[in-house]
Formats: C-alpha cells, sequence, structure tokens
C-alpha cells in the first residue's frame, strides 16, 4: 500500500470519491428490496422483486444507470459529518485514563454525539435512496431532495426512531467491545476475529435496524406509522414471525462485503 504523504491532491481525491461511490448502485438496489414489504404496506410499492438482480434489473430498465446512484450526495454527506466528529471527539477521550469501562462508555458517548447529528441526514438519504422507480405514469419521485422531505414531515419526524437507534448502538459496541479483545495473534487471526465480531453484532441487532428503517419510511403516513418501537416490533413479529425482523438481512451481509472489499481493493490499485 502506497505511502499517503506522497499521494497527490488529486490522487487523493480520486480514491477518495471511488471509496465513496464504488459499491452505491448495490447499496441503491439493496435500499429498496430490503425495505419492499414496508414501502408496500404504506403504498410506495406496488408488488414485490422476486430477487435482488430482479430489482435492480427494473431500477436500470425504467430510470436507466443514473437512477442506481438516487440518494448519493446525502451518502457521502453522512460519512463526511459522521466519521470526523467520531474522530475528535475520540481524540480529546484519548488521553484521559479511563479504565476499560470508561473507554467502553467513552466509545457509546461518542456514538451518541455522532449520531445526533446524523440521524437527519441517516433519515433524508433513507428515504431518497429506498424510493423505488415512480409508477407508470408518474414522471416525479416523492422526495428529490431535502426541501421534499421537510415539506412532508415535522422536525421530529427527523429524529424518528432515534431511541431504537441508541439501543442498536449500544448493543452493537458493546459486543464488539467483549469480543475485540480477543483478536490477537497473526494478522489472518486478527482480521478472522474482527471479521466475526462485526459479523455477530450486525446479526444480532439486525431485528433492531429493521424497526428503524420501517418507523423512518412510514413516521409521514398518519394512519400507518407506528406510535413506537414497540408497536412496530410487535406489528412485523405478529404479521411475519421473528423472520420479518431479519428480512433483507443476507442483502446486508452482502453489502457489507462489497464495501469490505471495495475498502481493500480501491487503496491497493489507487496509488
Amino acid at each position: 500500500m502506497a505511502d499517503l504523504s506522497a499521494i497527490t491532491p488529486a490522487k487523493l481525491a480520486i480514491r477518495t470519491a471511488l471509496l465513496m461511490t464504488g459499491d452505491y448502485p448495490l447499496k441503491r438496489i439493496g435500499a429498496i428490496y430490503m425495505n419492499q414489504a414496508e414501502l408496500q404496506r404504506i403504498g410506495r410499492l406496488q408488488g414485490p422483486y422476486e430477487s435482488f438482480y430482479a430489482c435492480g434489473l427494473a431500477v436500470y430498465n425504467d430510470s436507466g444507470v443514473y437512477e442506481l446512484f438516487r440518494g448519493l450526495t446525502w451518502d457521502v454527506i453522512g460519512k463526511m459529518v459522521s466519521f470526523p466528529l467520531n474522530e475528535v471527539i475520540k481524540s480529546k477521550l484519548a488521553p484521559l485514563d479511563l479504565g476499560v469501562l470508561g473507554v467502553i462508555v467513552a466509545q457509546l458517548a461518542s456514538g451518541v454525539a455522532t449520531l445526533l447529528v446524523k440521524m437527519p441526514i441517516s433519515m433524508i438519504q433513507l428515504k431518497i435512496s429506498s424510493e423505488p422507480c415512480p409508477p407508470r405514469g408518474e414522471k416525479k419521485y416523492r422526495y428529490n431532495g431535502f426541501m421534499d422531505v421537510l415539506r412532508s414531515h415535522s422536525f421530529g419526524d427527523l429524529y424518528t426512531g432515534f431511541g431504537v437507534s441508541i439501543v442498536g448502538l449500544v448493543a452493537y459496541r458493546s459486543i464488539l467491545s467483549a469480543i475485540l479483545p480477543f483478536a490477537k495473534g497473526s494478522y489472518i487471526q486478527r482480521m478472522s476475529i474482527r471479521a466475526a465480531a462485526t459479523l455477530s453484532a450486525g446479526i444480532i441487532t439486525f431485528p433492531l435496524d429493521t424497526v428503524r428503517r420501517k418507523m423512518i419510511l412510514a413516521c409521514d403516513n398518519k394512519n400507518l406509522r407506528y406510535s413506537s418501537a414497540t408497536s412496530c416490533l410487535q406489528h412485523v413479529y405478529e404479521s411475519d414471525g421473528l423472520g420479518g425482523l431479519y428480512e433483507g438481512m443476507g442483502v446486508k451481509l452482502g453489502l457489507g462485503f462489497s464495501s469490505f472489499f471495495v475498502g481493500m481493493v480501491i487503496p491497493i490499485f489507487v496509488f
């Protein structure tokens, strides 16, 4: 891997752009496919897609390549906001002698602070990226940008699912904190344990992410919105059983692998 100090600003910009956009079309398709049950419930999708491939093909045939990058701007903004903020908070806490428990609490505090800033951005990005192509005869999407979302949502709606997001964040980071100390030995052993920790945390907390996404997608419909995370969880479980809470998990794991692959390959070839 090349020395970062030797990379020109132009090449660094190209590398950053590719890292942020390399697998985004898959994320766009995944956003629709993973949330298709809720999109049907609120009347934004007429019928289910048979497969991930069928979903991607439908988006491409209806709107072309450009629409595969729908919502990319807000995805990039979210990354540009959350990563530096998280790193700043960590750097402020690093010199302090907090102990093991203190480190865990500090990490959770930095996550919550970052979530407070990023939540509205994530909400807008999910609304835009998960919106399927307009039905035949309609030329416009319901949401094309920030103002479209604001017109149909209150300020409180921008933080829909905040509580369940906090619970998911605490659970996710607690699992990582419990497993990662065992990441010792050779490079392959360390990477394997880290991958197992991330996979385990993702699987365990996936139902909470399902609830968060469903609450956000339905929050602008007064008749169909969920009153709380508990009511959403109960509705999904009664309608689809435990499997409904894990709907789309395979796609989520696949997207995680694609992001990992892009993050490993691009730094090698873009010097």
